[in-house]
């Protein structure tokens, strides 16, 4: 941005009737062309969208933001993304997006820090946000430069006296600041107007009472009815269409004759500097005059709250779309989001300005892309792997010649919109899209094209070589995971920043180890080079985790491209190095494996048996999660469940189980019984050469513990009845919660604790919910043992 002395320019509102301003607005036209409204529960990503206050146009990527003005009340402060389309003229409208707004600091603003009411587009890819401040809180005004991705980058250094002070004779006035920020065309200027007066410059408006604004005036409300009740008028919105012509928005409302919206055009040229004027005073600068450009009365339309305005793309007639936003102050039984739509002529005509960019500029040296939210195009590369089909497929795309700085990513995930056709591995592919950073709550931001345009240049191109990850290559460091907060990028030092220079790049792990079996997601966690220079190895041949090291140079083969991976164990190596592409999901670095892992050397590792025996004075108690084990589970579970209990545990004493299902498992038929599913684990348990258990638990009321719908997960124990007494004690009939007695007795055996716990039960939106802990009360050799069986 140009530096430049900020100019501040005052316009009085005492307007003569008829007075012409030295550049007219018989150049510019307003044709109404349409209007559409919001539903008023309508939620994007979680969030109602709702107060749209400002409205800004980013005409790379053709679509629109809109601020919401919620201080946090109900969800952080954001800014939506819209993107409309006029067909036929009826406006086809979808808010794509929401972006929650973070301090320098990368958090979320605290509910009531923020009251974001205006916003304007900057020509390099951020936008300007007008914060009105809450004095009698002490919380400043703010004008705030932000990332398309909602990271504040700085804010404007506005002069002291628009800053409160506590005897209140100073500075912007309650709900009365900053409601009109513009960017001009040229991106010189940035233009910010203040609803009313400062508090040291003259009163607020109201009824045959001027109010001297530092760049606009304000129009006079209607009479409210009756006389007494509420008003308000003042500037709602400005937009520059040049260095020194702005369009105003003047909105006011009384009681009884609801809003005035009248739209005005102003000329700067020749306007006083007063930039050193602390209070206007007695003093009588020159004033600007306006030019009444639109009445909304004028074309039968029945305003809203309207406080947003900006200019669109290019119309078929060679006009400029001009879209208006309503703030419905997430009222939507009163008020509506209303988006009003015109065609403006006399003004010149917009260009799509796409930035020139390569995959290298996209991912830049860092966690978060420095073109996010941008709109680039002539993005080349091969096409390296796919992730499903058909229209709207995704695919890795890697450039085969790199921008030679090693610590930006030479590949990215591109998911395409409908319409973009679909392509080919080896497909050599040049594309235009939107750079995005998608993160789930608090994971690491994923870099991807949103492909709007894309050229299949050639087919079968070899595809580059993958890098080695591990010594020959890029090494991952360990212990530390990444810098707190992100605050330093040092692929060197941190294990985060080393997979990130390969985000969507080919990859290879040569002499993988396995230290983390096949898990039912089809996930192999290995380490590379046969496991040297991996520290905290275990006996066992996996790695320890410690609090100093999370031992972050794993690498997790995910079998998202190429399924069915072998069942392998720790220990197992695969006889071949993996090739694939590295993404990240779910919190994990991930090596996508593009060919079929098939063959392996099986390790030496067999699964333990405990060495415990009990006796007269020692008992044995074991925990084992069966995993949804029920009356339908088939033999084979039945025989390997038994299996482990009988030998590799040595029939325990006690076992506490875990995810045993009632008698008709996921059937969700109303029964809770789970005596046949135990009754067949008891018989597969003594044919292993077990003991013969005896069980007791708790029925659960019906789809309420959790686990799978209809199959009503439960705790139990099995016990030797040879060794161990359980200790009945009813309770009161129906209730199943469990008190400590004065003489350390339980009041009921078995039971349940804190059974109503937030904790353990299902939340209104269908999730959560856990087993109930089942606690029962045991006797071995003459001594009392309360045992709890608890499953997170």
């Amino acid at each position: 941005m140009r530096s430049r002395r900020a100019r501040h320019l005052i316009l009085s509102l005492a307007v003569t009737a008829g007075l012409v301003s030295p550049s007219s607005a018989s150049d510019l036209g307003l044709q109404f062309l349409a209007e559409a409204t919001l539903a008023g529960d309508l939620e994007v990503a979680d969030t109602l969208v709702g107060g749209l206050s400002g409205l800004t146009y980013d005409p790379g990527c053709e679509l629109f933001y809109a601020i919401s003005d919620d201080r946090g009340r109900l969800g952080p402060s954001r800014f939506y993304t819209i993107r409309i389309h006029l067909d036929g003229g009826t406006p086809e409208i979808d808010v794509i997006g929401v972006t929650v707004l973070r301090d320098l600091n990368g958090e979320v603003f605290k509910r009531g820090d923020l009251d974001p009411e205006a916003l304007a587009f900057y020509r390099d890819g951020s936008i300007y946000i007008g914060s009105e401040g809450v004095p009698h809180r002490a919380i400043p005004p703010l004008i705030g430069r932000f990332s398309l991705d909602g990271r504040m980058l700085g804010s404007v250094r506005l002069p002291e006296h628009y800053f409160s002070v506590a005897e209140g004779t100073r500075g912007v006035r309650d709900n009365l600041g900053y409601e009109g920020v513009a960017s001009t065309p040229s991106g010189g200027w940035l233009v910010v107007a203040t609803e009313n007066a400062l508090l040291q410059d003259g009163p607020a408006a109201d009824l045959q009472i001027g109010s001297p604004a530092r760049l606009l005036v304000i129009d006079l409300p209607d009479e409210p009815r009756p006389a007494t009740a509420f008003r308000t008028n003042g500037i709602s919105e400005v937009l520059a269409l040049n260095d020194h012509r702005l369009l105003v928005v003047e909105r006011s409302f009384s009681v009884g004759i609801g809003n005035r919206v009248r739209i005005y055009l102003v000329d700067l040229e020749g306007a006083e500097n007063i930039l050193g004027y602390e209070s206007l005073g007695d003093r009588s600068p020159q004033s600007l005059t306006k030019v009444l450009l639109a009445d909304l009365d004028g074309f039968g339309i029945v305003p809203e709250n309207i406080e947003g305005m900006a200019l669109g793309p290019n119309l078929p007639d060679g006009r400029r779309m001009l879209v208006m936003v309503a703030d419905n102050n997430f009222q939507p039984l009163v008020q509506a989001n209303q988006i009003l739509v015109f065609a403006l002529s006399g003004v010149a005509p917009s260009s799509v300005d796409r930035l020139e960019a390569q995959i290298g500029d996209i991912q830049g040296p860092g966690h978060f892309s420095p073109l996010v939210g941008r709109c680039v195009s002539g993005v080349t590369g091969v096409v390296t792997a796919i992730i499903g089909g058909g229209s709207g497929q995704a695919f890795f795309v890697q450039r085969p010649d790199g921008d030679g700085d090693p610590r930006t990513s030479e590949g990215i995930l591109v998911t395409s919109l409908e319409g973009v056709k679909s392509v080919a591995v080896g497909d050599l592919v040049r594309l235009d899209g939107r750079v995005e950073e998608r993160a789930w709550r608090e994971e690491l931001p994923v870099t991807r094209l949103i492909a709007s345009e894309l050229e299949v240049m050639a087919h079968n191109r070899e595809l580059p070589q993958p890098l080695i990850l591990g010594d020959a290559g890029v090494r991952i460091p360990q212990p530390e995971i990444a810098a707190p907060g992100l605050a330093a990028f040092d692929p060197s030092r941190y294990a985060a920043d080393a997979f990130e220079t390969v985000e969507g790049m080919r990859v290879r792990v040569e002499k993988p180890v396995v230290v983390g079996p096949t898990s039912h997601h089809g996930e192999i966690v290995v380490v590379a080079d046969g496991g040297q220079g991996s520290s905290h190895r275990t006996t066992r041949g996996g790695v320890r985790l410690d609090a100093r090291n999370s031992n972050p140079h794993r690498v997790v083969i995910d079998d998202l491209l190429v399924s069915d991976p072998p069942a392998v164990a720790v220990g197992d190596e695969l006889d071949r190095e993996v090739d694939g592409v590295l993404h990240y999901s779910y919190g994990i670095y991930k090596l996508l494996n593009t060919s079929v892992l098939t063959r392996v050397i099986a390790g030496r590792l067999e699964r333990e048996t405990t060495a415990l025996e009990g006796d007269a004075d020692h008992l044995t108690v074991a925990t084992f999660n069966v995993e949804n084990l029920s009356a339908v589970s088939p033999n084979e579970k039945f025989r390997r469940v038994a299996g482990i209990v009988a030998t590799h545990l040595g029939s325990p004493d006690i076992v506490a189980l875990q995810e045993v299902q009632d008698d008709t498992g996921p059937e969700d038929d109303g029964t809770v019984s789970a005596d046949q599913t135990l009754a067949r684990l008891i018989d597969a348990i003594e044919g292993a050469g077990g003991v013969r258990y005896d069980t007791r638990s708790v029925n659960p009321i019906d789809n309420a513990d959790g686990g799978q719908p209809g199959a009503n997960i439960r705790n139990v124990y099995l016990f030797n009845p040879e060794r161990v007494e359980f200790e009945d004690r009813a309770g009161e009939p129906g209730e199943t919660e469990v008190e400590l007695l004065a003489d350390s007795r339980l009041s009921r055996s078995p039971g349940l604790v804190d059974p109503d716990n937030p904790a353990f039960n299902i939340g209104a939106n269908g999730y959560g919910g856990s087993r109930k802990p089942l606690v029962g009360e045991f006797l071995f050799a003459g001594r009392r043992i309360v045992l709890v069986n608890l499953h997170f």
